[in-house]
């Protein structure tokens, strides 16, 4: 399956990814925004400041073995930011998998999804 690029237009890939019997589900910052004064303003609110999320997050994507449980958890964790994200993940059952697009472009990957993941594009890398 494709993984969308955040950076360009529907359809462009950053890499694949193996999945079977899963669901993948996706938060992210690139799609429903404006623009004003040279801020980007998303959908993707934080509820303790009313207004977007600003944690240094494009993207998160969830993979899930349910699509409920996928839905729900890929904008409550996008909203917990990397590590708070990467802790509670740890924390779920087996067969619940992760990974984080930051602005600059790395890669945060749980494992049981890092090892599943082509990158094409190299102005992508997976984080060390």
């Amino acid at each position: 399956m494709g993984l969308q690029d955040p950076d360009q237009s529907r359809g462009t890939q950053l890499g694949t990814i193996k999945i079977s019997d899963e669901v993948i589900d996706a938060s992210g910052v690139y799609e429903r925004y404006f623009m004003q004064d040279n801020v980007r303003y998303h959908h993707i609110l934080d509820p303790r400041t009313g207004y977007p999320s600003q944690n240094g997050l494009k993207s998160l994507t969830i993979m899930s073995p349910n699509a409920t449980d996928a839905d729900a958890l890929s904008t409550g964790v996008f909203l917990m930011g990397i590590e708070e994200g990467m802790k509670y993940l740890e924390s779920l059952p087996e067969g619940v998998e992760a990974f984080f697009i930051t602005d600059d472009n790395k890669i945060y990957a749980t494992a049981g999804i890092k090892e599943r993941m082509n990158l094409t594009d190299p102005t992508y890398s997976f984080a060390e």
